[in-house]
């Protein structure tokens, strides 16, 4: 007998309509690498963002420190040194600060350290805790005691028999302490004074001004 042929149905189906799991996966796959370069650009720029204002800051900053110190109303020189009596090997003197506040404000200060070069060369160095006011657009005088050692003596005599004995270049550097938490102000300064004689053992000398 002729029997009826079968009809593979589910297959014919199956055949029709196919499940892509495989392109599936790849969409997807697709998407996630989209997300993640996005999210790398988007790092990338924010790190960019952030070396930029970085930068930006530290221009304005060292900008700011410049124009301070261009603007520094105060102005420091040596107005003379008297001779003071000597300790063992070293010599003193009493070294007389000129400052004036070219500024609009007065300003007050909390005690003063300085180092002293001349020709070149470390001469003395000295501290006073003395406090006080520079008026606007005034000056005022301050007295600060300084020691040379005794190398310091013996290098600047060898010094001082090639040369001139009577005037020197010096440069003076230092800070100007603030009221209370104050930072202060620190100095730089240089220019000519006069030479002043080896302190007698009496501690009795004569004024040399600049």
């Amino acid at each position: 007998m002729w029997g009826r042929p079968e009809v593979p149905c589910l297959d014919w189906l199956s055949a029709q309509t196919p499940i892509r799991p495989s392109t599936w996966s790849h969409d997807e796959s697709l998407r996630k690498t989209r997300v993640e370069i996005q999210d790398r650009s988007q790092k990338s720029a924010d790190n960019m963002n952030l070396r930029i204002l970085l930068i930006l800051g530290l221009v304005y900053i060292l900008s700011g420190c410049a124009t301070f110190a261009l603007h520094d109303p105060l102005r420091i020189s040596v107005a003379g040194m008297e001779p003071l009596e000597g300790k063992g090997m070293e010599a003193r003197f009493a070294v007389q600060l000129r400052i004036q506040n070219h500024g609009n404000q007065p300003l007050d200060y909390d005690g003063v350290a300085l180092d002293l070069d001349l020709r070149g060369m470390s001469f003395a160095s000295g501290v006073s805790d003395q406090r006080g006011t520079i008026p606007r657009y005034g000056e005022t005088i301050i007295t600060v005691p300084v020691t040379v050692s005794a190398i310091s003596i013996i290098r600047h005599i060898f010094d001082f028999a090639t040369g001139d004995r009577t005037r020197a270049d010096y440069r003076l550097r230092g800070q100007l302490g603030g009221p209370g938490f104050g930072r202060g102000r620190n100095f730089d300064a240089s220019g000519e004074i006069t030479l002043p004689a080896m302190p007698p053992e009496n501690g009795r000398g004569e004024s040399i001004n600049s």
